[in-house]
């Protein structure tokens, strides 16, 4: 793939208008946004169809890359008199490992499963404070009977073949990135849940908090599997994710969390917010917002809210609230269930800890090893993909995507242009084969035919042409 420079991006990424020279601000992730507001299903489900294909593809999953085996061990269990845990690890790329603890009832089964990964602990997924516990959730629900896969984020416990500052210019022009990795880590763990023959494959919900609630509504929003979410603090009009593991290049240029994580909708959606961090304002803001587009799917029933008076958390109220949650979308318990949470120890650190005292599986791969082999798997990846599939990503790259309606999450439409170009002169006429590289729309022209880069000879118009109009 040719190395691209954006050198004009108007109007998409700034607010003002280029003719006057005013600039608005740019979008950070602590701007505060209003609510959206969609009426018409039919535009909403356009909408959420389009928001989706943008997750992926600025996760650099679009085309998907292929799925090789897993290769999971599941080694060192430990057997309590309602539950287990065992260490786990498996190949979600070749050579790299994700890493965590498998929670399972007592019994034979078949159960439901929960895909749990954490945020930003300073134990990840080991943290066990009053504010938050990863293992103190997994042990209630699998005494509740649920399976349970708890996981490392890059760069956290056992996962150290990547630090979490993974990414870079290089990389990002391969669509290389933490937070494309990490979800492409939760699609793998999902792989993982449905192949295990205790697990109920249609019966596997979601659930974390923080980082790991960004994970949740963004694994959910692009994975069907996932039948149930939970993310809890997370889903907020003023803060978008303030690391770098929770924002793909572009993924919010005219969208939030809120109408990314409504493209849940109809599946059950769990809203947990607190007093004391950027959620404080849910219930009379992002649910209501949330509830109108599960209402227009006439879901209503769907989606619940609460908020727990506590700073920024996975504290016990909020987990009970997600165990009623689960047990009634699946379980099938009645709508007032609760599961009130009973004491818990984790275990001894080495009981837990998936590497300890052992080194990495041969195979392993160094950060450059890595890096290297996902670029390759990447032209394969492109080479082998439908030119409708190229030119959907890389308008999605270019933040150039005809979208339908942000209903009120993003700026209002104006005239926008694009012009891409290179270094060289001697460039081929498109990296992505079928596709023009010097691009050029305007809302009040027809558009222009591109010409080769570096010459005057015009490159014959696509096809479709009114592709590239603006709607």
């Amino acid at each position: 793939m040719r190395h691209f420079v954006l050198l004009s991006l108007t109007g998409l990424l700034l607010g003002g208008s280029v003719q006057s020279g005013q600039q608005a601000p740019y979008r950070t992730l602590n701007d505060t946004f209003e609510p959206p507001r969609h009426t018409d299903v039919t535009r909403w489900n356009a909408r959420a169809a389009h928001l989706r294909e943008r997750i992926l593809a600025t996760a650099g999953l679009m085309p998907m890359p292929d799925r090789p085996p897993l290769q999971p061990r599941i080694f060192s269990q430990v057997s309590q008199a309602d539950y287990s845990v065992a260490k786990v690890y498996f190949e979600s790329l070749p050579g790299f490992y994700l890493t965590g603890n498998l929670y399972r009832p007592a019994g034979d089964g078949p159960f439901p499963a929960i895909l749990s990964p954490h945020g930003h602990w300073p134990y990840g997924r080991l943290e066990n404070t009053s504010s938050a516990s990863v293992p103190g959730r997994a042990i209630n629900l699998a005494r509740q009977g649920f399976v349970v896969f708890t996981y490392d984020m890059v760069g956290y416990v056992d996962s150290q073949q990547l630090p979490h500052t993974f990414g870079g210019r290089r990389e990002n022009l391969w669509g290389l990135s933490l937070a494309g990795l990490q979800l492409w880590n939760a699609i793998r763990g999902v792989d993982f849940l449905e192949a295990l023959p205790y697990v109920r494959p249609e019966a596997i919900g979601a659930t974390g908090a923080s980082g790991g609630g960004t994970q949740t509504f963004l694994l959910a929003a692009v994975d069907e599997r996932i039948a149930v979410a939970a993310p809890v603090n997370m889903i907020s009009l003023h803060m978008q994710g303030g690391c770098l593991c929770e924002n793909t290049p572009g993924l919010r240029l005219d969208t939030t969390n809120v109408e990314l994580a409504a493209t849940i909708a109809p599946r059950p959606l769990l809203m947990v917010s607190a007093t004391g961090d950027w959620t404080k304002n849910t219930l009379e803001q992002e649910y209501p917002a949330v509830r109108a587009i599960y209402s227009l799917l006439n879901a209503p029933d769907r989606v619940h809210a609460l908020r727990v008076d506590a700073e920024h958390n996975y504290n016990r109220e909020s987990r009970e609230a997600m165990y009623a949650w689960m047990a009634r979308w699946l379980q099938g318990a009645p709508a007032d269930v609760r599961r009130p949470e009973r004491s818990f120890s984790p275990g001894p650190l080495p009981e837990l800890l998936v590497f300890h005292g052992r080194p990495l599986p041969p195979g392993a791969v160094t950060p450059a090893e890595l890096t290297h082999n996902w670029i390759e798997a990447a032209k394969r990846q492109l080479g082998a993909a439908s030119p409708h599939i190229k030119l959907q990503a890389l308008r999605h790259a270019l933040g150039f995507a005809d979208a339908p309606p942000a209903g009120g999450a993003g700026p209002a439409k104006r005239n926008r242009t694009v012009l891409l170009t290179h270094p060289d002169p001697d460039l081929e006429p498109c990296a992505v084969r079928g596709l023009p590289c010097c691009l050029s729309r305007s809302r009040r022209s027809t558009p222009r035919l591109p010409r080769r880069c570096g010459t005057s000879r015009p490159i014959t118009a696509p096809r479709r042409h009114s592709a590239w109009r603006t709607s």
